[in-house]
């Protein structure tokens, strides 16, 4: 009988990248729970979704955006909370502000609960890429 490589200190990781609505991250969490359950059915137990998923990394100027900014964060913790069924850990990206700054970031999900942000350092600004626009880096 074969062995499962989780048995073995392994772990099962899968990057996802679904079908996204630019600007509406309500539907977008919709659509992130609903690839991480199919990644989770396939035995993925920790998931990689891309930068900026729960908005669209082509948001551009809609990015400082109130609602925008807040619905990220409603998004980001129905996605948590989803993370308890399914029994998955998982990488989201998201825009936050702090502090009257807004940051690309990485947040961890497992559990039910958000376990941690990253926000990006290294900000492209060059030819299609105008991160510095919108995004502060987390260098201090």
């Amino acid at each position: 009988m074969p062995q499962r490589l989780h048995q073995n200190g392994f772990v099962t990781v899968a990057a996802v990248s679904p079908a996204l609505r630019l600007a509406d991250p309500g539907a977008n969490a919709d659509l992130v729970i609903q690839a991480l359950g199919k990644a989770a059915a396939e035995g993925a137990e920790v998931i990689v979704l891309p930068e900026l998923c729960l908005i669209g990394y082509t948001c551009g100027d809609l990015i400082p955006n109130r609602s925008l900014l807040e619905g990220s964060l409603l998004a980001l913790r129905k996605v948590a909370e989803a993370t308890q069924k399914l029994g998955v850990t998982a990488l989201i990206g998201l825009p936050i502000e702090v502090d009257g700054r807004i940051f690309n970031c990485a947040a961890f999900v497992s559990r039910g609960k958000i376990l941690g942000v990253v926000p990006k350092t290294h900000l492209p600004n060059t030819g299609e890429f105008y991160e510095q626009r919108w995004f502060a880096s987390a260098r201090v």
